[in-house]
């Protein structure tokens, strides 16, 4: 009898951690990974959205002109932006300033991970983009949030892309199938190659998980 009430009760003390740890793991989505962003930091309101873009084709101009590579279709349109801009009265040496404060600190954050979150046991959707393959089996791949990233745009900033190792497998489902990974996560920058049809890039990854579960995605 005290054998059984010993096997039982060993039974719901294992029950009872599994929901513990099933308790513990915390479901996040892809905002939790970079710091807050205050929208007035970022906004240019004294524009519209003409303007912006006006702005943003003076800006990408003056930066090309710098390094002598500024193609002569890009300076005709930003010149015309520019008169644009100065027709309505807007100083635009001050607005290219500003504009480049704002892309220093919005590289900044994407740079910034978040502490708090290593050794977590977290819950994560996104899109896999495969690394390494066992057969037709991915052993490891970055986990993106939106389907194309690192493919047919540039890619997410770094605190936006998990390396994840699967050294059990998933099957495939394709790049336009979201899923859902759990597992521990840890932070630290490290570099990652991304295989190509026509070649390969290095990508600049901000957190890992390893040992993951992965499943179908579903809300």
């Amino acid at each position: 009898m005290f054998g059984l009430l010993k096997r039982l009760g060993l039974a719901a003390f294992l029950s009872l951690s599994a929901i513990a740890i099933a308790n513990a793991v915390e479901r996040v989505g892809w905002e939790d990974l970079a710091p807050a962003v205050d929208e007035k930091e970022f906004a240019f309101d004294d524009l519209n959205e003409d303007q912006i873009y006006d702005l943003y084709d003076v800006y990408r101009a003056s930066r090309l002109a710098k390094t002598g590579a500024l193609p002569d279709g890009l300076k005709e349109m930003a010149d015309q932006s520019r008169a644009r801009l100065v027709a309505k009265g807007f100083d635009v040496e001050a607005l290219i300033k500003r504009f480049e404060t704002m892309r220093k600190k919005l590289e900044a954050r994407n740079r910034t991970l978040i502490r708090e979150l290593d050794g977590k046991e977290i819950q994560i959707p996104g899109y896999a983009l495969p690394l390494e393959f066992s057969g037709e089996t991915i052993t490891e791949f970055l986990l993106v949030p939106y389907v194309g990233a690192c493919i047919h745009t540039p890619p997410p900033p770094p605190n936006q892309i998990v390396h994840v190792r699967a050294p059990k497998g998933i099957k495939s489902e394709g790049l336009f199938t979201p899923v859902w990974v759990t597992g521990r996560i840890s932070t630290g920058v490290s570099e990652q190659s991304l295989a190509y049809v026509d070649g390969s890039a290095k990508i600049s990854v901000g957190y890992s998980m390893d040992n993951v579960t992965v499943e179908p995605y579903e809300e």
